[in-house]
């Protein structure tokens, strides 16, 4: 069954389109009516409907700015845009955010329900060749987040928000999927860095300790000791010791 998302902070009109559609009768379901663009957004990100339809004047986040979001988090995710006669050339802006319809006010249920119809039938995938391409886009999205990190984890400045940015996904997107690989960005961070530390005292018998602690973006070299010994059940200057006598 398809899940829909109605967002419009006109709250007798997200009742009406929920109640007054059968919806079952088309093999969609209405899993949530939000008031305003953030709350939008939530219901969006925990739930991940197929169809989101939304008022393009909404508060704290407005409708085309919360497709820009749903299109770069989700674009597998259908929009229809409702907007006023007057605000129709302002809401076409959207159509790079795969806004696939637009409802001009006012508009009857059948609108509503005839627009939702028609992208249903259009979706000719089975339900399992979509979880597989969610998926597959899933692991190259993490792919990505790992490949950046393990290209910049000598930046002592490297942080969740910044690597977000940097790849224009959210932050809680990619908190999402980390944790869906049972890890965290700051695990993950630290496993990088831990790694080639380790790699950096076995093949550099020049390097200090506090050397490669800044090689590995970490300014302290008592915290770097902390970490190591976290992740190896050792302190660096043991690796040190042990290559050295073994040079002997």
């Amino acid at each position: 069954m398809y899940k829909i998302l109605i967002a419009d902070d006109e709250e007798i009109i997200g009742t009406c389109l929920k109640k007054m559609i059968d919806w079952k009768s088309i093999n969609a379901e209405v899993i949530g009516v939000a008031l305003d663009g953030e709350e939008a957004l939530k219901m969006f990100r925990e739930k991940l409907p197929d169809i989101v339809i939304l008022d393009i004047n909404m508060p704290f986040i407005n409708g085309i700015e919360l497709a820009g979001i749903i299109n770069q988090e989700h674009p597998d995710t259908k929009v229809i845009m409702l907007t006023a006669y007057k605000e129709f050339e302002y809401a076409r802006q959207a159509i790079k955010y795969q806004v696939v319809d637009y409802l001009t006010k006012p508009f009857n249920n059948d609108d509503v329900k005839s627009v939702v119809e028609k992208i249903i039938k259009k979706w000719e995938k089975p339900e399992k060749k979509e979880t597989d391409f969610d998926e597959k886009k899933s692991e190259n999205i993490t792919d990505r987040v790992i490949s950046f990190i393990r290209q910049n984890y000598q930046d002592p400045e490297l942080s969740l928000k910044g690597t977000a940015e940097a790849l224009f996904i959210s932050t809680s997107y990619v908190q999402t999927l980390l944790k869906n690989k049972q890890t965290s960005f700051s695990k993950l961070l630290d496993e990088i860095r831990m790694k080639r530390a380790m790699e950096l005292l076995k093949e550099r018998e020049d390097l200090k300790v506090y050397e490669v602690a800044y090689m590995v973006g970490l300014n302290s070299s008592q915290y770097f000791s902390k970490k190591f010994k976290q992740f190896y059940g050792v302190e660096p200057k043991t690796i040190t010791k042990s290559r050295n006598q073994n040079e002997e």
